[in-house]
């Protein structure tokens, strides 16, 4: 038992002598044919052997050794055309992996004694092995032998090899003859093939070439590791040993870099190597994660789940729960972020420039467009050039391409919206129907502009506005021109005719439906998309819009009404096209009811006049009826106030009769109130004098011109408190 146990310990020792003998040698090729096969070579090149031709390889003996022996092998290549491997072909050679091809039928004696790999594959072509072909190979876990019946072997070809816990996969139709044949039913187990090469666990060998800085092609279409000082290969970190893994796609530069791992005690890093070059690439740390999860790049210590000491570049599309990314972040999943996430967002072809992008398809045709914002899915899609719109929710501004200045805030809102400029729209489905309109606002569900410089509160559904002020209009004198006040009053009220009426929504509906049917499709789509419960709202907000009854007017009606009176009246919104629905502005209608008043008030005015002025007219034929009555006929007439005596005041005329002017003189005898006025025969007042005013005593005068009168009689009269006088004046012309 002691002398097994040191047997294995010196087979251990010469595999690692073995590798660590490895050099990096130029490729060597030899003859190595029976004389049938005189094209069969053998070519080294850095640790591994490839055989390859046409026929059978030579033998060889403990006494002539293969000239390749002692020259570090780590991988024979047996290509297909070979037809058998001769004897003592890689005894005591330490290869640790080995291919054989499919047309090798014979496995001479000692042709794989000794050797390091744990794994062999017997094609179901060999149909002879040799005695102690694969013989004190202590490391051998795993052989898969293809041939769907055994060999016919002796009980040494796996001398020495622990078959015991070796596992032998053959074709699940020849299972039982294996677990009786010769040689082969020593294996401890022996399952069925299923095309894996392992079935368990299997260790990997270690090689010990602690001071030898390898150049790239010390190793060729394998897989190695190897024990390392960490000084002597200029690896980073820390610690005095490391481990290397090194990939070898190939034996010369076709098979790609040399890809080599390090792992020592300040972390794992990478390095890449041209094969054919002696030098290598720059060793570079892969990322660090704490045992909380923390990821850190260019720290050891990372505090957060993504800690980056330094600046991050990435070339290329990276994905984070996705394995295809088609784009520069591909997110498969929620992203959360405790802080400012900042983006500027180029899309490849694109030469805008300040753009941030959140969604499926959200400004993925820009090209020259900069400074917008989407987020949503197909927010922006087909933006080109427009350039600093925003919009927040799924569709919204979709097919804008060079519109510029826009806001759209809600599913769908300005989703039909292609150039126009300068629009906001906040609602779902808020501007829906914008195309081509510029400085148009909609506010709320539905709600839609029909004419560009135009904003709109709601939608039809809409019964109420509530505020808790009044709308302030802008009216400063200083920003006003061609000021007129010839603003028509009662002739427009007049004719205008009030009514009491109820909104019919389907056909303000059809009124306003776009002529694009594709767009109506769409739209008529999405709103069977609704719960029942959202349609459910809708239909009960429509029917009680449609049962309120309003008081107002028709536009069409007061449209026809100004234009009869010439008033071009900005009370009337009226449409473009037929496809637009007739509006009134009713704080308009103020202007010309403010007009109508005023024009009452003075017609008001003149009627309270006249009636006065009848009212002294009766006064003073009574009187005068009174003096014709009791005194002599004479051109002087006092009525009511007192006698002649208590008269205060008196007046003359002169001349009279006259033919232009006339001269009143008046003298009052005390202080008191003096008014004079003129009269025609029918009691209209013609003139007023001198208007009612208090006067002190002394002697007055005042000339008047009478040409504008026609010839006649006139009365001139004067009044003072309560005293009254009218004299006769005669116009000759």
């Amino acid at each position: 038992m002691k002398y097994i146990r040191l047997k294995k310990l010196s087979f251990y020792l010469f595999c690692c002598l073995t590798c660590a003998a490895t050099l990096s040698v130029r490729a060597q090729t030899w003859h190595i044919g029976t004389p049938n096969a005189t094209d069969v070579t053998a070519t080294l090149s850095g640790s591994t052997l490839t055989i390859s031709g046409n026929g059978d390889m030579k033998d060889y003996s403990f006494s002539d050794e293969a000239p390749w022996i002692y020259l570090g092998l780590a991988t024979v290549v047996i290509e297909n055309g070979v037809t058998s491997i001769g004897d003592h072909a890689f005894n005591n050679s330490a290869i640790t992996s080995v291919t054989i091809s499919n047309s090798v039928t014979s496995i001479g004696n000692n042709a794989f004694a000794s050797c390091c790999f744990t794994s062999v594959i017997i094609p179901s072509s060999v149909i002879s092995i040799g005695t102690l072909a694969f013989a004190y190979n202590i490391v051998l876990s795993e052989v898969i032998n293809l041939a769907t019946m055994p060999q016919t072997i002796n009980s040494i070809v796996f001398m020495s090899a622990n078959l015991g816990g070796c596992t032998l996969m053959v074709p699940e139709s020849a299972i039982s003859d294996y677990s009786t044949a010769m040689g082969w039913q020593s294996f401890g187990n022996i399952i069925v093939y299923d095309g894996n090469l392992s079935t368990g666990p299997t260790e990997l060998y270690i090689a010990n070439t602690r001071n030898i800085n390898d150049h790239p092609n010390f190793v060729s279409r394998s897989f190695r590791l190897d024990f390392k000082l960490r000084s002597k290969i200029g690896v980073p970190g820390s610690g005095t040993y490391s481990t290397s893994m090194t990939v070898s796609p190939w034996v010369n530069t076709d098979g790609g870099l040399v890809h080599q791992l390090n792992f020592n005690d300040g972390g794992i890093f990478y390095r890449t190597g041209v094969f054919d070059n002696p030098s290598w690439n720059a060793w570079r740390k892969l990322v660090v994660e704490t045992a909380g999860g923390n990821v850190g790049i260019g720290t050891d210590s990372p505090t957060e789940k993504l800690h980056v000491d330094g600046n991050a570049f990435l070339n290329g599309n990276v994905g984070i729960g996705i394995s295809t990314p088609a784009h520069k972040l591909d997110v498969a999943g929620a992203i959360q972020s405790n802080g400012v996430f900042y983006v500027d967002n180029n899309l490849a072809g694109s030469t805008g420039t300040s753009n941030v992008s959140f969604g499926n398809m959200a400004l993925s045709s820009n090209t020259t467009g900069g400074f917008n914002t989407a987020i949503g899915s197909s927010a922006l899609r087909y933006n080109t050039v427009g350039s600093e719109n925003t919009a927040c929710g799924s569709h919204a501004l979709l097919n804008n391409t060079d519109g510029s200045y826009n806001t759209a805030n809600g599913i769908n809102a300005l989703r039909f919206n292609t150039n126009g400029t300068y629009n906001t729209a906040v609602g779902t489905e808020a501007g829906y129907y914008n195309r081509n309109f510029n400085n148009a606002t909609a506010i709320g569900y539905d709600a839609q502009n029909t004419a560009s410089d135009q904003v709109v509160l709601g939608n039809s559904s809409v019964t109420r506005i509530v505020g808790y002020n009044n709308l302030t209009i802008t009216s400063d004198g200083r920003t006003k021109r061609n000021i007129r006040t010839e603003v028509p009053g009662l002739a427009f009220i007049n004719i205008l005719q009030p009514i009491m009426y109820n909104l019919d929504l389907d056909a303000l509906d059809e009124i306003m439906k776009p002529d694009n049917p594709e767009i109506n499709r769409l739209r008529d789509s999405l709103r069977l998309e609704r719960s029942p419960e959202e349609k459910e709202i809708l239909a009960k907000a429509r029917t009680n819009k449609e049962k309120q009854v309003y008081s107002g007017f028709i536009a069409q009606d007061v449209e026809k009404a100004a234009q009869s009176v010439g008033y071009n009246f900005s009370g009337v919104d009226a449409p473009e096209n037929e496809k637009k629905p007739y509006g009134l502005r009713y704080a308009d209608f103020i202007v010309p009811l403010v007009k109508a008043v005023q024009e009452l008030s003075g017609q008001n005015e003149a009627k309270d006049s006249a009636i006065a002025s009848l009212r002294e007219q009766v006064n003073e034929l009574t009187a005068r009826l009174d003096d014709l009555t009791n005194a002599p006929k004479s051109q002087n007439v006092k009525i009511i106030g007192g006698s002649e005596d208590e008269k205060n005041f008196s007046f003359t005329l002169i001349p009279n009769p006259t033919n232009g002017f006339v001269t009143i003189d008046y003298s009052l005898i005390v202080d008191a109130p003096m008014c004079i006025e003129l009269y025609n025969m029918f009691g209209q007042r013609l003139k007023l004098i001198v208007p009612r005013q208090n006067l002190n005593a002394g002697t007055y005068s005042v000339q008047i011109s009478v040409g504008d009168l026609s010839t006649g009689t006139y009365i001139v009269r004067v009044s003072s408190g309560n005293h009254v006088e009218s004299k006769q004046l005669v116009i000759n012309l």
